[in-house]
């Protein structure tokens, strides 16, 4: 079996002509240029569409041989969200003529009729395929679905109740109104598809490209690439982009996590000109734990990674009552142990005492 990911999709490039989900109708007129594009206008949602089949949700132009549908493009991001060793594949699709809502760099907000996957493979098996779809103009318009694969490989199903150990792997596919859980603790819903996450030049989706396409309302200035770079050394990088993809997406600015922890995770655009200005080291570094934890003293505690709260509880899974409280607390099992807990505990140690 084929090994396969986690996807999105948002918009396409073909010969140089910006494409979204397919050419227009026989009769309609084409497509608008580049240029008219902050002005054009979304194809209406059908917000009564439910899909119950992969197949049905436009991910494929033709499912048996997984060609791509028109428009549909596959993309990387930056800051890959640990999943317990699932390797991933992510596509996004954007409406035709529609621009993504920049105003605020750092949450996007994405036009009506976007839809994004995201594809599982666990121990060289695909278990899944999560769709988002943004049906309407606001964050409550979004519809949410996993689609369980079969053995075979030949068929994905909408996977409402979710799965425990899917396929028999070590891989639980959750339920369809789990996914809103973190998706709505921040503005825009879609976590992944971001300035930070796409400040690359891979592929044909990321933020250079999207700027040069004008699908951003508000586009920042593209002067090199990445037009955001994480500060410090690389040390210092691999911690703060590890903890802004895995942690971010939840404590931010706009979140309720906010009500019960004083720490945010999520970088800001505008902040990047040194480590310590960051909203990472500002509310962790140095900063008293919401859980008093033995022996820990700080969220980070420069130089000590086991007085460290954030590193101690983002190093175990044990749901044991009195086990100290997992980061995250759900959709993982195990700790990233060599990766983001050895990024993480690398840049403790190297912070000055």
């Amino acid at each position: 079996m084929r090994s396969r990911c986690l996807v999105l999709v948002l918009l396409a490039a073909c010969d140089g002509e910006i494409v979204g989900g397919g050419g227009p109708p026989d009769g309609a007129p084409p497509a608008p240029d580049a240029e008219s594009l902050p002005d054009a206008e979304p194809p209406p949602p059908d917000a009564s569409i439910e899909p119950t089949t992969l197949a049905e949700t436009g991910l494929y132009a033709d499912f048996a041989s997984e060609t791509l549908a028109p428009g549909v493009v596959e993309y990387t991001v930056n800051h890959e969200l640990w999943a317990d060793g699932a390797t991933k594949r992510r596509f996004v699709l954007l409406p035709d003529g529609a621009q993504v809502d920049t105003t605020d760099m750092d949450f996007w907000s994405l036009p009506a009729g976007t839809k994004l996957w995201k594809e599982f493979t666990s121990g060289g098996t695909r278990v899944e395929t999560r769709l988002l779809w943004k049906q309407g103009e606001t964050n409550d318009d979004w519809f949410t679905m996993s689609y369980a694969w079969n053995e075979a490989g030949s068929e994905a199903l909408a996977s409402e109740e979710g799965a425990e150990d899917a396929l028999g792997t070590e891989h639980d596919i959750p339920r369809a109104t789990a996914c809103k859980t973190c998706h709505q603790r921040q503005p825009g819903f879609a976590l992944g598809f971001s300035a930070l996450q796409l400040d690359h030049d891979e592929g044909e989706v990321n933020l250079a490209a999207l700027v040069e396409q004008k699908r951003l309302s508000d586009p920042p200035e593209v002067t090199g690439v990445p037009v955001f770079p994480l500060p410090g050394e690389a040390v210092d990088q691999a911690a703060l982009g590890y903890l802004h993809g895995n942690c971010g997406p939840c404590h931010n600015e706009f979140s309720d996590v906010l009500d019960r922890s004083s720490v945010i995770w999520h970088l800001d655009s505008d902040s990047l000109a040194s480590v310590d200005e960051t909203t990472i080291f500002q509310t962790a570094v140095g900063q008293p734990p919401d859980i008093v934890l033995e022996p820990t003293t700080s969220i980070i505690e420069p130089g000590d990674r086991d007085a460290s709260a954030a590193f101690v509880r983002m190093s175990q899974r044990d749901p044991k009552e009195d086990s100290v409280v997992p980061m995250p607390p759900l959709a993982t099992e195990q700790p990233d142990t060599e990766g983001g807990v050895a990024a993480v505990g690398a840049w403790i140690d190297s912070l000055d005492q």
